[in-house]
């Protein structure tokens, strides 16, 4: 007699295992571009804030110093008008021509016409201001208070050096120089896995039968790539053009913060020449105003010196605003902290 069944005639588990050589610190890899970007992340929100401080406090400068002109050519046209009115009287009296009237009119023309431009000038700059930095629009009205700054201090906090240390930290810090730095890495990373491309795949296979288990190792490699050497070289120039756009970037950030060094050298020389100029505007108000005793200096030209000593005057006052703006954002460039409540007070 036949007799029948069944049998299974093996069985078998197996796992295999690939291992790249060229993708071996993938994870960390991951890891560090995640917390440079939080680092970048905080970076940018301190410059934001810089940038508002900075924004705040020139808008506030031209704000004071458009109102400033303002009181200045209403003054003007105030003056001009009394001295029309004066010579009005003196052509009534027979004591001057009809062009002298005409000469007085014409000041204040250009006076009127000077004075709605600052007018213009002044609602857009306190629009300006409402708007980027109280977040306020349309009209509104508010206290000016004039900047008060400690000068003095300000004046010696500019004028201490600035070691290479920090200038080379500020320099390696720079968001651009870093973005650079960024381009760098990965043209090397690139070229690395350019080189690595030659190395063989390591492979681990493991497999349990009737038998046992069975654990051994395979390698594999492709033996003819003609694009492999065309990738390196490739890769080779992207990463020698990374180190010159590295080079030129670093040399760009160091003139940026020496142009802002600059900026504020001059703006310590013009705030430390500034008692030698005042004292020559005071001298030649005295020169003038004797002139004009003596009939040797017209009124006309009396009131247009007289404009241009309050336009000095004003710009004086200005000074101290400049030089704090060009320390702070020295200071800014070279990633240091502004600690500007302490300058004004």
């Amino acid at each position: 007699s036949k007799t029948g069944g069944w049998a299974i005639p093996g069985w078998g588990l197996s796992y295999s295992q690939q291992l790249d050589l060229a993708q071996l610190d993938i994870g960390s890899e991951e890891l560090h571009i995640k917390q440079r970007a939080v680092a970048q992340a905080q970076a940018a929100l301190e410059r934001a804030r810089e940038a508002v401080v900075l924004a705040t406090i020139e808008a506030y400068s031209n704000l004071l110093s458009t109102k400033a002109l303002l009181a200045q050519a209403e003054a003007t046209l105030q003056q001009a008008e009394d001295y029309q009115a004066r010579v009005q009287e003196q052509v009534r009296a027979g004591l001057k021509g009809g062009s002298s009237l005409l000469e007085a009119k014409l000041e204040v023309l250009n006076a009127k016409i000077a004075l709605e431009q600052y007018r213009s000038a002044y609602t857009a700059a306190k629009t300006d201001f409402g708007r980027i930095t109280l977040g306020m629009g349309g009209d509104y009205e508010f206290e000016l208070m004039p900047i008060e700054l400690a000068l003095e201090s300000l004046g010696r906090a500019a004028a201490e050096p600035v070691g290479e240390e920090t200038l080379d930290a500020a320099i390696s810090s720079a968001p651009e120089v870093q973005a650079a730095q960024e381009k760098l890495s990965e043209a090397e990373k690139a070229l690395r896995a350019a080189r690595l491309a030659a190395l063989p795949e390591l492979g681990l296979e493991a497999g349990l039968d009737e038998q046992g288990w069975k654990i051994g190792w395979t390698i594999s490699f492709e033996l003819f790539r003609p694009d492999r050497a065309l990738n390196v070289k490739i890769a080779a120039a992207n990463l020698e053009l990374a180190k010159a756009q590295l080079a030129a970037t670093k040399e760009q950030v160091r003139n940026n913060i020496l142009e802002r060094e600059t900026a504020l050298r001059k703006g310590l020389e013009d705030l430390e020449r500034l008692p030698l100029e005042e004292e020559k505007w005071a001298l030649e108000e005295t020169v003038n105003k004797a002139k004009l005793d003596a009939g040797l200096l017209s009124e006309s030209d009396w009131h247009a010196f007289q404009e241009e000593k309050s336009q000095f005057e004003q710009a004086a006052k200005e000074r101290g605003v400049t030089l704090l703006l060009a320390y702070l954002r020295y200071r800014a460039s070279l990633g240091l902290e502004l600690n500007w409540e302490g300058w004004v007070q």
